[in-house]
């Protein structure tokens, strides 16, 4: 798999086509749940280790589609994020789990905007988001650093709108506004103010979530 790894890695955030090419094809399979099977398994935050999540980041932005055909290695991939957002006594472990939610988050975007609905129902499973990582992004919104702050209302800002019934309604599709629930809703807007929010870059994510969840809720 080594020419696989170097044309990821070459690609900083992003993929080549190729590469994004054979990810839809199952001959890729392997090479996936290789990768998660041991970004799961590193015990501490190695260069090497460090490398294969980077990696699994670029894939998540870039194909999420190969993250969620199969359910194991979505499974594999949900256990990766909390793991690393649950490290108390390391930043950088916690960053690097919310980016990968974030990638996930951003690349699924990308890609309903791209695809047509029969192709969407058939590759990706919409309701992951809200039940697998939003807990993760409310905790994160929280967290003492500015950068994992950041990713968690970037991330709350490219939800679908499939997302917010689940979030705001509990599942159900029917409700009056009153019975609604706004926690995600508010925490955003709370730091979008200096008082609520000390870091000019976290409010500034803030207030574009607040922009992006309005588009999709209300556009």
């Amino acid at each position: 798999f080594s020419h696989v790894v170097t044309a990821i890695n070459d690609g900083g955030a992003s993929i080549s086509v190729p590469v994004k090419h054979w990810l839809s094809d199952a001959s890729s399979y392997d090479f996936i749940g290789i990768l998660l099977n041991d970004s799961y398994s590193e015990p501490t935050l190695s260069s090497s280790s460090k490398c294969k999540l980077e990696m699994l980041t670029s894939i998540a932005k870039s194909a999420p589609w190969s993250i969620t055909r199969e359910p194991f290695n979505l499974a594999s991939f949900r256990e990766i994020c909390a793991n690393l957002c649950s490290v108390q006594n390391d930043t950088s472990r916690r960053l690097l789990g919310v980016k990968l939610i974030e990638a996930f988050i951003v690349g699924r975007k990308a890609y309903v905007i791209e695809c047509t609905s029969e192709r969407i129902q058939h590759n990706m499973e919409l309701a992951v988001v809200p039940e697998s990582f939003c807990h993760l992004l409310q905790s994160a919104i929280r967290d003492q650093s500015s950068a994992v702050r950041t990713c968690a209302v970037t991330s709350f800002g490219s939800l679908l709108v499939t997302d917010w019934v689940v979030l705001l309604s509990h599942g159900s599709f029917i409700g009056s506004a009153s019975s609604l629930d706004w926690t995600h809703v508010d925490s955003i807007l709370s730091m979008c103010t200096p008082n609520g929010e000390r870091s000019g870059n976290v409010r500034a994510a803030a207030c574009k979530a607040v922009g992006g969840i309005c588009t999709v809720c209300v556009g």
